[in-house]
């Protein structure tokens, strides 16, 4: 499955999450994508080691696999 265009220019995750000034900016833009997406998300964050947001998408994740 192709990713949206949002989530394939996550290339930097440590400077993508300065646009965010809220955790609900933060969750709002997660929810913009499938699951499929947010996994992809996912591995990118791991990489970069942001355990912060990781809880968050992981949280995502499992809410909408529901």
């Amino acid at each position: 499955m192709k990713l949206n265009n949002l989530y394939l220019d996550i290339l930097k995750p440590i400077e993508f999450v300065k646009n965010f000034k809220t955790k609900e900016a933060f969750i709002e833009w997660c929810m913009l994508g499938t699951v499929e997406d947010l996994k992809a998300t996912r591995k990118a964050f791991e990489e970069d080691e942001l355990y912060k947001h990781l809880t968050i998408i992981q949280e995502l994740i499992e809410k909408r696999e529901l």
